[in-house]
């Protein structure tokens, strides 16, 4: 195997599966983790946890005059954040799964960068390709800037990840066309087919998990979190789904993400037929249930995350 700044090809020397670390990769690496660190799956999922758990309080001081319209916008931007919660989701869920049992490692075998044994789907670019394509979702809003900044998400990090010698060329491409397989069969399905892929990612999810405490135990080696992190979010996601459709009378359960998208952008009047008159004098009642579940649901993700970490410390 020929060499590559210190680095050899662990996987082989292909185009797409050898190693293209740069001279300069360590400084590639630093760079892009202060620029892309906000689009980590984690930082990511945190950032949407947050905006479902402050949503509920900023829409209760709405005024009683404007109820009607503020709860035709909340239950849309809610929507919203619960779908690319979803696809997010992904990212902790799906991908660890896959990885545990393809086992692929990384392209680059360096004195100063770590192989890893589970790079494939490799994490970030399905996380960063994922927050791209929902940036075209909302590209109606600003299409110019949007778009833009939606291209270089699909395009950048995952370039950066290569020449950094974290993915292989190989990984990272069908990682992408993963992420954005996933995209539009999340767009095009319903909340029903979400609720059913919980139920199955959360049981492979904790049969992954009993196979990776088994392996810990013969290796001495500490499993990746991202399955624990993956069964929080799976029921953190099912959990304020659940709630989001009884609240509306069961309606949301046959609505897809790409119905919610025509609505807000004037081809089909979707809210009308969710929201009735008699109902906004529910509006307030409903902002403080809402409070009450994002509030349980983040302590049940902090709760399952601190007592993992808590059992491998």
């Amino acid at each position: 195997m020929s060499s590559t700044s210190s680095c050899y090809h662990h996987i082989h020397d292909d185009v797409f599966n050898r190693c293209y670390s740069l001279p300069d990769s360590i400084l590639i690496r630093n760079i892009s983790k202060e620029v892309f660190y906000y689009f980590t799956p984690s930082i990511l999922m945190a950032c949407i946890v947050i905006l479902q758990l402050i949503l509920p309080f900023v829409f209760s001081s709405t005024s009683k005059a404007n109820q009607s319209k503020a709860m035709r916008l909340y239950n849309v931007t809610r929507f919203f954040l619960l779908s690319l919660f979803h696809r997010i989701t992904y990212a902790f869920s799906l991908v660890p799964w896959l990885s545990f049992w393809i086992k692929q490692p990384g392209p680059c075998s360096c004195t100063d960068l770590r192989v890893p044994t589970l790079n494939f789907p490799y994490q970030y670019t399905f996380s960063s390709v994922t927050c791209g394509m929902a940036l075209f979702d909302f590209s109606s809003f600003n299409p110019v800037v949007l778009r833009i900044l939606g291209s270089i998400l699909l395009l950048v990090p995952s370039t950066v990840y290569v020449l950094s010698g974290w993915a292989s060329l190989a990984q990272v491409l069908a990682s992408g066309l993963f992420a954005i397989f996933l995209h539009y069969f999340h767009t095009l399905s319903t909340n029903l087919v979400a609720l059913i892929e919980n139920s199955g990612l959360l049981i492979a999810n904790l049969i992954t998990l009993f196979f990776t405490l088994a392996e810990d135990k013969v290796s001495k080696k500490k499993a990746s979190p991202s399955i624990i992190h993956g069964i929080a979010a799976l029921l953190y996601d099912t959990f304020l789904m659940i709630r989001f459709i009884q609240k509306n009378n069961w309606t949301f359960v046959n609505v897809s993400h790409e119905s919610v998208v025509s609505e807000t952008s004037g081809h089909r009047s979707l809210s009308s037929t969710l929201i009735d008159a008699d109902e906004t004098a529910a509006f307030s009642q409903r902002m403080t249930t809402d409070q009450i579940d994002s509030i349980f649901a983040f302590f049940v993700v902090i709760f399952i995350d601190g007592a993992t970490y808590s059992a491998k410390s």
